[in-house]
C-alpha cells in the first residue's frame, strides 16, 4: 500500500512497482495492482473536514476514498521519505490546522517530516517496523522536542539511527 498528496508521484511510484516485479508477472502471467492512492497522509476524512472548515466556509466531503482507506489501517511495515518542509514555509492556513491535528508534537518550528513520522507510528501494527529518511533534526533540535517524548513513550524501539551526510 502506499499514499502520495501528488497524483504524478502515485503513477510513478506505480510504474516503479511494475519495473520491479516485470519479470515475475511475465512468468507467472498474473495481473497485479498495486494498492498505491492518492491521499494527504496526514488528513483523513475527520481531519479534512476540520480542515476544510477552515478555508473558505469549508467543502463538501466526499466518501471515502480508497486512499483514504489505506490511510486508515495498521501495517507491518512502514517506510517513506517524507517531504523537509520547515514550519514557516507551510501556508498559514495549513501550518495552524496541522498544528491543531497534530497538538501532542507541535511546535514553534517543527519540520513537515516530524509530522510524519507521528502519524506513521500511529500505522504500526504491533510489533510492526518502521523505517524512514529523515532529517537530522529530528533526533536533536528543540522543535522536535515533542515528537521525541511521544515516541519514548509509545512502544517504539530504536535500533538504528544512521546518518546520511556529506
Amino acid at each position: 500500500h502506499g499514499l502520495d498528496i501528488n497524483d504524478f508521484a502515485v503513477f510513478i511510484a506505480r510504474v516503479n512497482l511494475l519495473f520491479t516485479v516485470f519479470d515475475l508477472i511475465a512468468k507467472t502471467r498474473t495481473d497485479v495492482v498495486f494498492n498505491v492512492h492518492e491521499a494527504n497522509s496526514l488528513m483523513g476524512p475527520e481531519e479534512v473536514e476540520q480542515f476544510a472548515s477552515a478555508q473558505d466556509g469549508g467543502i463538501a466531503i466526499p466518501a471515502i476514498t480508497e486512499g483514504e482507506r489505506v490511510r486508515l489501517g495498521r501495517y507491518d511495515f512502514v517506510v517513506g521519505n517524507p517531504p523537509y518542509v520547515r514550519a514557516e514555509r507551510i501556508p498559514d492556513q495549513d501550518r495552524a490546522s496541522i498544528q491543531r491535528i497534530y497538538s501532542r508534537v507541535a511546535e514553534h518550528n517543527v519540520d513537515l517530516a516530524g509530522y510524519f513520522v507521528y502519524r506513521s507510528i500511529q500505522w504500526l501494527a504491533e510489533d510492526g517496523t518502521f523505517s524512514m529518511i529523515v532529517p537530522r533534526a529530528i533526533t536533536d533540535a528543540g522543535f522536535s522536542a515533542k515528537l521525541r517524548v511521544e515516541l519514548a513513550a509509545s512502544d517504539i524501539t530504536v535500533t538504528e539511527l544512521t546518518p546520511l551526510d556529506w
